[in-house]
């Protein structure tokens, strides 16, 4: 029985080790800034993620076991950190906030980043009313947004959907939409409250795999163009 304990022992030891990945040597010459910052005590992540910006704006970006060791930083503060840093240009850090649309409890105990997001296929934006937004999802079916993300409804409760890969909104009528959905096209006059199959008898027989949903532009849009108001 004892060598058995002590073999579940070291087992958990060395399982609980492999789960710290170690830092590289940061005193090796000819280090650049941000890895001696990123190896550093208690890295400030700003101060990291500006230095390795401003360096390969200068520096061609050819992959080390630095990169790929900040690479791995980058994605361990965006899950745990609630530290926004202030930032130049760089595109990946934790200043985004996940706003939704949610498939369930958004704040369900999860060691991912984004807790109950849903998989989002397509997003598009009303051209007629920037706080209009409509979203297809890979699982929860579509929603809608009036106030510029800050709240998402499911629209498709009724359809008994699940991948939504393509929206298309009215240019001059955000209430108006084609989603894809279950082999076929889907249209509603009413913001997604209704929805009616689309095509003549031949076109609806088939199964459609869509993933892109395109409208004609408007001879007034065409002749004046503006440009849109996205987020």
């Amino acid at each position: 029985m004892k060598k058995i304990l002590f073999l579940l022992f070291v087992t958990f030891q060395i399982s609980a080790f492999s789960q710290v990945e170690m830092k590289y040597n940061s005193n090796a010459e000819n280090m650049p800034t941000w890895v001696q910052l990123m190896y550093g005590n208690n890295p400030d992540e700003g101060e990291v993620i500006n230095a390795y910006t401003d360096y390969y704006k200068k520096n061609e970006l050819v992959k080390n076991k630095h990169t790929q060791y900040y690479k791995r930083w980058l994605r361990g503060i965006s899950r745990f950190s609630n530290a926004k840093p202030t930032l130049k240009t760089s595109k990946s850090s934790n200043q985004w906030e996940c706003v939704g649309p949610w498939d369930f409890d958004k704040d369900a105990a999860s060691r991912s980043y984004a807790p109950g997001a849903a998989h989002v296929y397509t997003i598009e934006q009303a051209a007629s009313n920037p706080n209009v937004l409509y979203a297809g999802s890979a699982t929860a079916g579509a929603w809608k947004t009036i106030d510029k993300g800050d709240n998402w409804n499911l629209i498709t409760q009724d359809l008994f959907l699940n991948g939504v890969y393509a929206i298309e909104i009215d240019f001059t009528n955000p209430e108006i939409i084609y989603i894809s959905g279950n082999g076929g096209i889907y249209k509603s006059y009413d913001g997604g409250a209704n929805w009616t199959v689309i095509g003549d008898a031949t076109f609806t027989a088939l199964s459609h795999s869509t993933k892109d949903i395109k409208l004609s532009t408007p001879a007034s849009v065409a002749k004046s163009p503006t440009k849109l108001p996205w987020l």
